[in-house]
Protein backbone atom coordinates (compact mmCIF):
# COMPACT_ATOMS: atom_id res chain seq x y z
CA UNK A 1 0.00 0.00 0.00
CA UNK A 2 1.31 3.56 -0.51
CA UNK A 3 0.05 5.39 2.10
CA UNK A 4 -0.36 8.68 1.52
CA UNK A 5 -0.93 10.55 4.62
CA UNK A 6 1.81 12.69 5.16
CA UNK A 7 1.60 14.03 1.70
CA UNK A 8 -2.07 14.63 1.73
CA UNK A 9 -1.93 16.45 5.03
CA UNK A 10 0.62 18.67 3.83
CA UNK A 11 -1.29 19.50 0.36
CA UNK A 12 -3.98 20.72 2.92
CA UNK A 13 -1.57 23.01 4.49
CA UNK A 14 -2.08 21.03 7.66
CA UNK A 15 0.12 20.16 10.78
CA UNK A 16 -0.14 16.94 12.32
CA UNK A 17 -1.47 18.41 15.46
CA UNK A 18 -4.18 20.16 13.34
CA UNK A 19 -4.79 17.38 11.79
CA UNK A 20 -4.90 14.87 14.97
CA UNK A 21 -7.53 17.92 16.58
CA UNK A 22 -9.77 17.44 13.27
CA UNK A 23 -9.69 13.63 13.73
CA UNK A 24 -10.56 13.51 17.47
CA UNK A 25 -6.89 11.23 18.08
CA UNK A 26 -3.46 12.63 19.23
CA UNK A 27 -0.34 14.02 17.53
CA UNK A 28 1.58 11.07 18.44
CA UNK A 29 -0.93 9.03 16.93
CA UNK A 30 -0.54 11.06 13.61
CA UNK A 31 2.66 10.51 13.61
CA UNK A 32 2.76 6.89 14.51
CA UNK A 33 0.03 6.45 10.87
CA UNK A 34 2.87 8.34 8.84
CA UNK A 35 5.79 6.21 9.86
CA UNK A 36 3.50 3.50 9.48
CA UNK A 37 4.79 2.37 13.01
CA UNK A 38 0.81 1.92 13.50
CA UNK A 39 -1.75 0.80 11.26
CA UNK A 40 -4.69 3.08 10.57
CA UNK A 41 -8.02 1.68 11.30
CA UNK A 42 -10.80 1.49 9.05
CA UNK A 43 -12.69 3.79 11.50
CA UNK A 44 -9.91 6.48 11.43
CA UNK A 45 -8.97 6.03 7.95
CA UNK A 46 -12.55 7.08 6.70
CA UNK A 47 -12.34 9.90 9.41
CA UNK A 48 -9.12 11.27 7.91
CA UNK A 49 -10.35 10.92 4.43
CA UNK A 50 -13.05 13.29 5.30
CA UNK A 51 -10.76 15.90 7.26
CA UNK A 52 -8.62 16.01 4.10
CA UNK A 53 -11.28 15.99 1.44
CA UNK A 54 -10.06 13.08 0.01
CA UNK A 55 -10.89 9.28 0.09
CA UNK A 56 -9.99 6.21 1.73
CA UNK A 57 -8.51 5.15 -1.79
CA UNK A 58 -6.91 7.85 -2.25
CA UNK A 59 -5.28 7.87 1.43
CA UNK A 60 -4.40 4.53 0.77
CA UNK A 61 -2.92 5.37 -2.76
CA UNK A 62 -4.77 2.07 -4.51
CA UNK A 63 -5.48 3.46 -7.79
CA UNK A 64 -6.31 6.77 -9.66
CA UNK A 65 -9.60 5.56 -11.58
CA UNK A 66 -12.00 2.62 -10.25
CA UNK A 67 -11.14 -0.77 -11.69
CA UNK A 68 -14.28 -1.43 -13.84
CA UNK A 69 -12.59 1.59 -15.90
CA UNK A 70 -10.16 -0.61 -17.40
CA UNK A 71 -12.09 -3.77 -17.51
CA UNK A 72 -11.16 -6.90 -19.90
CA UNK A 73 -12.70 -6.96 -23.07
CA UNK A 74 -16.12 -9.52 -22.18
CA UNK A 75 -14.48 -11.58 -25.63
CA UNK A 76 -11.42 -12.30 -23.08
CA UNK A 77 -10.76 -15.61 -21.17
CA UNK A 78 -10.85 -12.62 -18.13
CA UNK A 79 -13.30 -10.67 -19.14
CA UNK A 80 -16.01 -13.92 -19.20
CA UNK A 81 -14.53 -15.14 -16.05
CA UNK A 82 -15.32 -11.19 -14.21
CA UNK A 83 -19.02 -11.52 -15.93
CA UNK A 84 -19.95 -15.13 -14.76
CA UNK A 85 -18.43 -13.89 -11.45
CA UNK A 86 -21.00 -11.11 -11.38
CA UNK A 87 -23.56 -13.00 -12.87
CA UNK A 88 -23.62 -15.68 -10.22
CA UNK A 89 -25.16 -15.90 -6.76
CA UNK A 90 -23.06 -15.36 -3.47
CA UNK A 91 -23.35 -18.70 -3.10
CA UNK A 92 -21.47 -19.69 -6.76
CA UNK A 93 -19.29 -16.51 -6.60
CA UNK A 94 -17.76 -18.40 -3.73
CA UNK A 95 -17.41 -21.59 -5.30
CA UNK A 96 -15.70 -19.64 -8.31
CA UNK A 97 -13.08 -17.64 -5.98
CA UNK A 98 -12.63 -21.08 -4.56
CA UNK A 99 -11.42 -22.65 -7.61
CA UNK A 100 -9.68 -19.80 -8.59
CA UNK A 101 -7.46 -19.70 -5.49
CA UNK A 102 -7.10 -23.41 -6.14
CA UNK A 103 -5.79 -23.05 -9.02
CA UNK A 104 -3.62 -20.11 -8.85
CA UNK A 105 -1.71 -22.34 -5.80
CA UNK A 106 -1.26 -25.46 -7.59
CA UNK A 107 -0.14 -22.84 -10.24
CA UNK A 108 2.62 -21.44 -7.86
CA UNK A 109 3.43 -24.56 -7.40
CA UNK A 110 3.90 -26.16 -10.21
CA UNK A 111 5.72 -22.78 -11.12
CA UNK A 112 8.43 -23.45 -8.00
CA UNK A 113 8.92 -27.08 -8.60
CA UNK A 114 9.64 -26.48 -12.16
CA UNK A 115 12.19 -23.90 -11.12
CA UNK A 116 13.72 -26.28 -8.92
CA UNK A 117 13.96 -28.66 -11.24
CA UNK A 118 15.81 -26.36 -13.40
CA UNK A 119 18.28 -25.26 -11.04
CA UNK A 120 19.57 -29.04 -10.59
CA UNK A 121 19.73 -29.76 -14.38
Amino acid sequence: MNFKLRELRKSKGLNQSELAELVGVTTRVVGAWERRNTQITLEDAVSVSAALGCTPNDLCGWYDAHPRDGEPDAHTPEGELLRCYRASTPDRRERILGTARDSALLSGEDAERDMAEGECA
